[in-house]
């Protein structure tokens, strides 16, 4: 009997654990979320002008190119791991979070 009442002790310990870690995981990302967009100087915005203009010129170019037919069909079973977990939570309703690797 005292070794069932240990072991449920036990799980219960891992159970809770792992609920204060995924607390502490959705708090850590909420305050991250919240930090964006930062506030970026206008000095360096003029520092980096020619680099950003270059990015979007790219970008531009790549939409040009974009073809919405290339990705007609879609093969979840393509997917990795985290893919179809995400759309199945989609599907499903769910909400999904990054998970935050705390150490």
């Amino acid at each position: 009997m005292e070794a069932c009442k240990q072991e449920n002790e036990s799980r219960l310990g891992t159970s809770l654990k792992g609920r204060i870690l995924t607390v502490i995981r959705g708090s850590c990302q909420e305050r991250i979320e919240s930090g964006f967009p930062l506030e970026v100087p206008i000095d360096i915005c003029a520092a980096l002008e020619m680099y950003i203009k270059e990015i979007r010129d790219s970008v531009s170019v790549r939409k040009s190119e974009f073809n919405i037919e290339e990705f007609k069909e879609i093969l979840p079973d393509c997917f990795p791991p985290c893919m179809v977990h995400a759309l199945s939570g989609a599907q499903s309703g769910s909400t999904y979070r990054i998970p935050c690797d705390l150490p």
